[in-house]
C-alpha cells in the first residue's frame, strides 16, 4: 500500500479532503493496474539509496547512470532490470526510449501476473 500519487505527469501526492489517500488492495483488474503501475513510477523515480528503510529500492542513478561515459544501451538495460525486479510485472511488451540533450524520455508496456497491461508514456528523467 502507497500513498496515491496523480497521474498526469507531476507525480505529486493526492490530496482529497484534507487526507491523502492509499492505493487500493487488488479487489479488480484496475486496482492490479494502478498499484503496479504507480509502484513501477516510485521505483523509476527513487535514487537508490534515497529512502532510509531500504537503500536498495530505486535506480542506480548516481552508482550507474549519471556517469561518464554510459551509453543510452546501458540506461535501458538498467530501466529494463527496474521494470522487471516489480514482483507483479511478468514481461516488458514494449520498450521505447530516447537520449537527447540530457533528457532520457520512456515509454513502456509491460504484462501483469494477472494478464492485463500496464503502460507508462513520456516518463522523463534528466541524465
Amino acid at each position: 500500500m502507497d500513498m496515491l500519487i496523480t497521474n498526469d505527469g507531476t507525480h505529486d501526492l493526492v490530496f482529497k479532503n484534507g487526507e491523502c489517500p492509499v492505493t487500493r488492495t487488488p479487489a479488480s483488474n484496475e486496482d492490479i493496474l494502478e498499484l503496479v503501475g504507480q509502484r513501477l513510477k516510485i521505483r523509476l523515480l527513487t535514487f537508490q539509496g534515497e529512502y532510509d528503510l531500504d537503500t536498495t529500492l530505486g535506480v542506480p542513478w548516481f552508482q550507474s547512470v549519471l556517469v561518464r561515459g554510459v551509453t543510452k544501451s546501458q540506461i535501458d538495460n538498467i530501466i529494463r532490470e527496474q521494470i522487471l525486479s516489480d514482483e507483479g510485472v511478468m514481461e516488458i511488451v514494449e520498450f521505447e526510449s530516447t537520449l537527447s540533450k540530457g533528457l532520457y524520455t520512456l515509454r513502456f508496456k509491460a504484462s501483469t501476473d494477472k494478464g492485463k497491461y500496464i503502460i507508462v508514456n513520456n516518463l522523463q528523467f534528466s541524465v
